[in-house]
């Protein structure tokens, strides 16, 4: 295969999970793709097909409104034994059928697949994998020393050290940034009305440790605003809800689809981040998501020009300046953040100066777009490196084997 530009990548975002849906990473997953798409690479999205019949691009544009349109394949493999590894298995032919120059995925399993097919792979990864299974880790361990991984794709500084440190053979191959988000044009201009007189706003999940922890005790120690909860899976919402129950200045919205988040967005006076030591992810069985995370919903923040309060982690001062672009606090302490509050509420200034920065550092630093150009950028320079004498699809010694 010959060198090739960034911008005219032809590039496989391999996803075992079905579209749309109320997963967080879904909606990362779209929006890359539809990045992708808008700097010139030619993008496909692999998802299961779990309901035929259906027209998968009008529910992910009604669910995501993506900028681009991209391809979609659908592969019927949702329901099968070791069903990501066979799943891995029909994306290499297909790249292979239709001369693809890379898969991305955020699946071991697929990664290992594909790399063994001899396609050449980037695996992104968003937490370290100590609790995954054995098995996983075992195609992991392979698949660090396969020369079809072309990279690890992480998202922060913390993470990139973690897996250099425990697979010595990645170093030099592991691109760390973070996530990124999409600009917004007119970030007021669709603003739903709410009756509040200080609107304070969270957009995300409501697993352990994202925050309603401080949200319900902040709440009662300013009853002079009013807290909208936007998001969550129904039966977290009926636990913070009873929770929650005398409290009248707490509103729980519920789920919303994405593309109406930016409305919600943009009628608060203040955002929070209010990430606690330890945070679970969608199972509240995996590892402690806050040692290395880069949250989708700081660059939604940003991008609105929102005053944001945020907790004061490690990994979070890799996107914010405290002081200029949010105010930080100290996760677990109610007092710091009821302080800063009635801080935002009492200085506007403060509040526009706030939102002002974290906009602009975003449009120069946090745009998606950015972030696939950097990935962009670096798939082709590996793939010029690799200067493949074969074509895709053939592995060499590279096989799955029954211990795979």
């Amino acid at each position: 295969m010959g060198a090739k530009g960034m911008s005219n990548l032809k590039l496989v975002y391999a996803h075992p999970v079905p579209v749309p849906s109320q997963a967080a990473n879904a909606v990362q997953v779209v929006k890359a793709c539809s990045a992708f798409q808008a700097i010139g690479c030619r993008t496909v999205l692999a998802i299961p097909l779990d309901r035929p019949g259906t027209n998968k691009w009008g529910e992910i544009r009604k669910a995501y409104d993506p900028e681009r349109r991209f391809g979609l394949w659908h592969i019927p493999f949702d329901h099968i034994p070791a069903r990501k590894l066979a799943f891995g298995g029909a994306v290499s032919l297909l790249a292979w059928l239709t001369a693809r120059d890379a898969v991305i995925t955020r699946s071991i399993s697929i990664a290992r697949a594909t790399a063994a097919a001899g396609v050449p792979t980037v695996l992104e990864l968003h937490s370290s994998i100590d609790t995954e299974h054995r098995a996983v880790i075992r195609r992991f361990d392979n698949l660090a020393k396969s020369k079809n991984l072309l990279s690890l794709v992480v998202i922060s500084e913390a993470l990139r050290k973690h897996f250099e440190s425990r697979w010595p053979e990645l170093s030099g191959r592991i691109l760390s940034m973070p996530l990124g988000g999409d600009l917004v044009s007119a970030p007021e201009e669709d603003a739903i009305p709410l009756g509040g007189d200080f609107n304070v706003g969270y957009a995300g999940q409501l697993y352990p440790g994202k925050g309603m922890e401080v949200i319900l005790p902040l709440a009662q120690a300013c009853p002079w605003a009013t807290f909208h909860i936007v998001g969550g899976a129904q039966h977290d919402i009926d636990q913070w809800r009873a929770r929650a129950e005398s409290e009248r200045n707490i509103i729980f919205h519920g789920y919303v689809p994405h593309a109406r988040i930016s409305s919600f967005l943009a009628a608060f006076d203040v955002v929070l981040a209010p990430y606690q030591r330890v945070v679970r992810g969608v199972d509240n069985n995996t590892t402690n998501l806050a040692d290395w995370m880069s949250p989708l919903k700081a660059f939604e923040y940003m991008a609105h020009g929102k005053a944001i309060l945020c907790s004061d982690l490690p990994v979070l001062r890799e996107i914010f300046t405290a002081g200029e672009t949010a105010l930080l606090c100290s996760p677990d302490d109610v007092v710091d953040w009821t302080r800063a509050l009635t801080q935002l509420r009492d200085n506007k200034q403060l509040r526009t100066r706030l939102g002002e920065n974290a906009r602009r550092r975003m449009q120069c630093e946090f745009t998606r777009e950015a972030w696939a150009r950097k990935m962009t950028h670096d798939i082709a320079a590996r793939l010029h490196a690799l200067k493949r004498s074969r074509p895709i699809g053939q592995s060499g010694s590279s096989q799955l084997g029954p211990n795979s």
